[in-house]
């Protein structure tokens, strides 16, 4: 039976955690998370005229478990999704949208490769269907959610403790 570590409100698993390697960890617009508009479009109402795309989520780090093969892949939220998100001038009034603190609030997700992406990860930056912009993200061509809690979990943890991601948004999980 495999080890677990005790944390108050998670299931780490540390066999699971021993076999994570880090594969990436820079930062950039995730494959197929670049969507384009247009001036007319209110959801790009944020962005200087004549700028018509926008990328959703940012690459954190991408993470593979030797064992399984099992590649995960840690993206955050950007500013410009949160600015389509609280559009509301006047919930989300522009001095608070332009305000550091808003950063604070910019979502964490960790999913896994689909195949038969998750064989040969590098196939997404050279899939026209996945890095063409669009008028709609197509991250879901290529990540799922993962299923079993106590490995998103073990993936998490894994992030915090190779400072990839920060307490601040382990928290946010």
């Amino acid at each position: 039976m495999s080890q677990t570590f005790k944390d108050p409100v998670r299931n780490i698993n540390q066999e699971y955690l021993q076999g994570l390697e880090v594969l990436s960890n820079k930062e950039f617009p995730l494959p197929g998370a670049r969507c384009k508009g247009g001036d007319k479009d209110p959801r790009f109402s944020h962005l200087e005229s004549g700028t018509g795309e926008m990328v959703f989520f940012n690459h954190l780090a991408t993470v593979r478990h030797k064992t399984s093969n099992m590649i995960f892949v840690a993206f955050q939220q950007t500013m410009d999704a949160l600015h389509l998100e609280q559009q509301d001038l006047i919930r989300y009034p522009k001095w608070l949208m332009d305000s550091q603190e808003k950063g604070t609030e910019l979502s964490i997700y960790i999913h896994s490769i689909k195949p038969p992406y998750n064989i040969n990860p590098g196939k997404v930056m050279t899939d026209d269907s996945i890095i063409t912009p669009t008028a709609q993200t197509r991250t879901g061509k290529w990540l799922q959610e993962i299923k079993e809690a106590w490995v998103f979990d073990t993936v998490a943890y894994f992030l915090l403790n190779n400072a990839i991601i920060t307490p601040e948004m382990y928290r946010k999980f």
